[in-house]
């Protein structure tokens, strides 16, 4: 019997066989997302043709690692994601528009971390593909036995501590007023960066235009900014003392009778790399505060 006729069944009052009855009730179920289910015409004994949603209705495939899913032919499928196109798909866990090994992402989208075979650069010293130390290379990925160079920005001994703030460094000459750097104004063209300090050991004990002068901005994550002032003619000297630095559109001031320093950068377009929140490219004001 086919699967849309029904049986029909005496009455009990008459001697005929009742009238042929079809039905109209569901002779196929659904099969997936992109399949509908098929129900009796009430006219015809077999079921329907399978039929399925419109191709190009948007599903879900079950798999975080596609894009785009879209019914074809009764199937839910979608895409591989793009690596490198600067979006965030499917199952990457980055993706800065580029395909470089060296930087917090990987060609492949994932997280660069210690132990994945690529030296990031500016944080790890090395990478050999594993967390394991007394290989040469640590389980914090510094070279074991390394020192740390004071004057690089870079945790060079992989103590978490850079620079200045390294136990194996001297201590600095300065401390800031306030722990922030301050982008400017609102005008478009006028930005700029400004810090002011003040000096915490005697003039004597600093001379920029022999040794030349480095501010670097550190939060307990890592590098935020750092500025260099080389030694040689970049510097002027007056009664004081006072020692200038002026460069293009930099400008560093040392005022020994003060006590005091002030730092000036004008620009047009900021880069500032704070590990809490990447990299930041400003073209009008903001403040950033860790």
């Amino acid at each position: 019997m086919e699967v849309c006729d029904v049986a029909e069944f005496c009455t009990g009052s008459g001697a005929a066989c009742p009238v042929d009855a079809k039905s109209t009730g569901v002779c196929r179920s659904s099969a997936g997302v992109c399949d509908v289910a098929e129900s009796c015409d009430g006219v015809n004994t077999g079921c329907p043709a399978n039929g399925f949603v419109a191709n190009g209705t948007p599903c879900d495939d079950g798999n975080v690692g596609t894009i785009n899913d879209q019914c074809q032919s009764g199937v839910c499928a979608g895409v591989a994601p793009v690596c490198g196109n600067g979006k965030m798909e499917g199952g990457e866990q980055c993706d800065d528009g580029n395909t470089s090994n060296t930087d917090a992402c990987l060609n492949t989208c994932v997280t660069a971390i210690c132990g994945d075979g690529f030296v990031r650069a500016g944080v790890e010293q090395c990478d050999d593909g594993n967390t394991v130390s007394s290989d040469g290379c640590s389980a914090t990925c510094t070279i074991e036995g390394a020192q740390e160079i004071c004057n690089n920005c870079v945790d060079d001994d992989g103590d978490g501590q850079i620079d200045l703030r390294d136990a194996d460094c001297p201590s600095s000459a300065l401390t800031l007023h306030k722990g922030m750097l301050n982008l400017g104004k609102p005008v478009l063209g006028d930005e700029k960066v400004s810090l002011q300090g003040t000096l915490t050991v005697a003039p004597g004990m600093i001379n920029p235009p022999v040794d030349g002068a480095m501010l670097s901005f550190i939060d307990g994550d890592g590098k935020i900014a750092c500025f260099t002032f080389p030694p040689g003619s970049g510097w002027t000297t007056k009664a004081g003392p006072q020692w200038t630095f002026n460069k293009n559109e930099l400008s560093l001031k040392f005022d020994a009778k003060k006590g005091t320093f002030a730092l000036t950068v004008k620009i047009k377009e900021a880069e500032l790399s704070d590990p809490d929140a990447g990299v930041h490219r400003q073209r009008r004001t903001s403040r950033l505060v860790d």
